[in-house]
């Protein structure tokens, strides 16, 4: 029962079994929309679920500092949101994969990584093969 999931459309009736192994998006063959499993919204395309959750985050506090604006004032502060989300990620542990540009968090370890999309990269230079930096993929 909890490997079965409706889609994610309010007015689609569409019903589907999702496993452990199936990717985090999924595209309804009924209404064509696309979702991500995990946080049951429409798919953040470039993000990882954490970063996405975090995104809203802080888009739900920006919100809160402003909850009387209407839909225009926030359309016209999106930039200026976006640019305060983006030093944000600039002063986190956040990089983006250097092949499909979905943002991916260390939180510890060595500096090898391995993105959502199979890409595997070094944190520090971003290269697919690396021996110069520290913790590098090459190292032993």
């Amino acid at each position: 029962p909890n490997d079965y999931q409706c889609c994610f459309t309010a007015d689609c009736n569409f019903i589907f079994f999702k496993s452990p192994e199936d990717p985090i998006h999924f595209t309804c063959p009924m209404c064509k929309k696309k979702y991500c499993i995990v946080c049951k919204v429409a798919f953040h395309e470039g993000l990882t679920c954490t970063a996405y959750q975090k995104k809203q985050s802080f888009m739900s506090y920006l919100h809160k500092l402003h909850p009387n604006a209407s839909v225009s004032t926030h359309v016209k502060h999106k930039s200026i949101e976006d640019q305060m989300f983006k030093r944000m990620i600039s002063s986190s542990r956040w990089k983006r994969c250097t092949a499909c540009r979905a943002f991916v968090e260390k939180n510890g370890g060595c500096n090898h990584m391995t993105c959502r999309c199979g890409y595997e990269f070094c944190y520090v230079c971003g290269l697919s093969s690396c021996s110069g930096c520290p913790g590098s993929m090459d190292d032993d």
